[in-house]
């Protein structure tokens, strides 16, 4: 393997695998350009970075810009401190980083391929990642990623393994998330999303293609200066027409949020059945946020079986955030159902930033996916459809 030439001996390493449905070229493409943004991960790295959020708003600097999109493709290219060691086209490619990863800072040391080889100087570790496919025996192809870290003297190897024993965990649930994010975006380039499973092995995956993350969809123009947008995604197998009742009938005191309804719909389970008289929404119909409030969503968009786009409405005009639920035609009668959640500069939310709420979001939102698939799927009605006025 590549990384043997680079780190023959080392202090530590960490391996994954995992088998992915689709053809190995799918799959190395994939690892270069699948979107590494995740909730869970961005929630670990906003815990890390925290201490230095507060030194920055202390200084009164501004906070970096989010970056559009996270691959492994853009860290080779754009991030700081990694370097390309080698590569074989389609097979394998193996990346490196020389620093004092212990510190905050990182304390990288910019390296070529060549000096990341003989760089020996005190006090620091090298780490190489690599990752490879190959044909699985039984079709398919298995994804594999190793890291491996050699520290270059006695002092930096003793620092670096407390360091290891803290970060480790931590770096095996980052890593498994990023090879799921690799495997979802490879399947669904061959076609083979109908058939994989999603995370702690749940069918149906909540996740979003790179191409539906990034493309406009109905609402986007309601905020055009959005200080973050978060969207998700889900497979549900039933066509359109059996799904837009749901999403029509969504509200507390309504049909609910489909959600955890201890949070959101005062500890009232959401409707496991359609509910005639909710079926008439239209621009202006409200979606409360709680029981017993008059505050929440607005419907702000409506076009039954394709969109609907709901908005709560900002003190100084506009809206502060929005949510529009998109539907579209997947094939041998199933619905791909896009939600997508945008905040506006005015966005508040018990003073939390947006950062922090994506992770809040994720959990909610794919609750919500899951339940409303599984309604879509199960309870199936013939109520008429009604058209938005």
């Amino acid at each position: 393997m590549l990384i043997d030439r680079y780190i023959p001996t080392f202090d530590v390493t960490q391996i994954c695998e995992v088998k992915v449905d689709a053809p190995p070229d799918e799959t190395y493409r994939a690892i270069r350009e699948a979107d590494l943004r995740d909730p869970l991960v961005n929630a670990l790295f906003s815990i890390r970075e925290f201490p230095l959020r507060i030194a920055r708003r202390l200084r009164g600097a501004a906070a970096p810009a989010a970056p559009a999109k996270v691959t492994f493709g853009s860290m080779i290219t754009e991030g700081p401190g990694w370097v390309l060691l080698g590569e074989e086209p389609g097979v394998e490619f193996a990346v490196g980083s020389v620093g004092r990863f212990w510190r905050r800072d990182y304390g990288g040391r910019p390296v070529t391929a060549d000096e990341f080889v003989r760089f020996h100087e005190p006090g620091y570790a090298k780490l190489a990642v690599t990752f490879s496919v190959q044909p699985a025996a039984t079709g398919g192809t298995m994804l594999r990623y190793e890291a491996r870290t050699a520290t270059t003297d006695e002092t930096a190897r003793r620092t670096f393994r407390r360091y290891w024993r803290v970060i480790r965990p931590g770096v095996a649930l980052v890593m498994r998330r990023a090879l799921r994010s690799i495997r979802i975006e490879a399947e669904q380039r061959a076609g083979k999303l109908a058939a994989s499973t999603g995370w702690m092995g749940l069918v149906n995956p909540v996740r979003a293609t790179r191409v539906e993350r990034t493309r406009p969809l109905p609402g986007d123009e309601l905020i055009p200066e959005a200080i973050g947008s978060l969207t998700h995604a889900i497979t549900v197998r039933c066509e359109q027409r059996a799904l837009w009742p749901w999403l029509a009938q969504m509200g507390a005191g309504r049909g609910g949020w489909y959600s955890y309804d201890f949070i959101d719909n005062g500890h009232r389970s959401s409707a496991v059945e359609v509910r005639p008289e909710l079926q008439h929404v239209g621009v202006g119909t409200l979606f409360p946020a709680l029981p017993g409030i008059q505050d929440g969503f607005i419907v702000v968009e409506c076009e039954p079986e394709r969109a609907l786009v709901l908005g709560w409405p900002s003190a100084g005009g506009g809206y502060g955030s929005t949510w529009a639920f998109v539907l579209e035609d997947a094939g041998m009668g199933r619905t791909r159902l896009i939600a997508r959640a945008r905040g506006s500069r005015g966005y508040q939310f018990h003073g939390l930033p947006f950062w922090l709420i994506g992770a809040g979001h994720y959990v909610m939102q794919r609750k919500q996916l899951r339940g409303i698939a599984w309604r879509a799927e199960h309870r199936p009605s013939s109520v008429p459809l009604e058209a938005c006025s």
